[in-house]
């Protein structure tokens, strides 16, 4: 499934919950998401986080678990040790 790009004109947007859509990825236009505090979007197929995200400064908490992320940049790990998260939890690894 494909993100839905109407989301990024919600400014004052503050939560934000897409769980089991079967995501791939995440555009980087959900910095546009400013007033964005909570983004649930576990249960996807993720595979990485959208290097933006660590400006969202509003963002407090988000939820990344089952998904397919299994490795992170040193900028996003050091940015999830600062937010209140649930990522690392049923990550399941595609070996390559």
């Amino acid at each position: 499934s494909s993100f839905p790009m109407e989301f990024f004109k919600l400014e004052k947007l503050d939560w934000l919950q897409l769980w089991s859509n079967q995501f791939k990825t995440i555009p980087e236009e959900i910095v546009k998401l400013t007033s964005l505090r909570e983004l649930y979007l576990n249960r996807n197929r993720l595979t990485n986080f959208p290097t933006g995200i660590t400006r969202m400064k509003s963002l407090k908490y988000v939820d990344f678990q089952d998904n397919q992320i299994c490795n992170v940049s040193p900028e996003i790990a050091a940015w999830l040790k600062k937010k209140d998260t649930q990522w690392k939890a049923k990550q399941t690894c595609m070996e390559h």
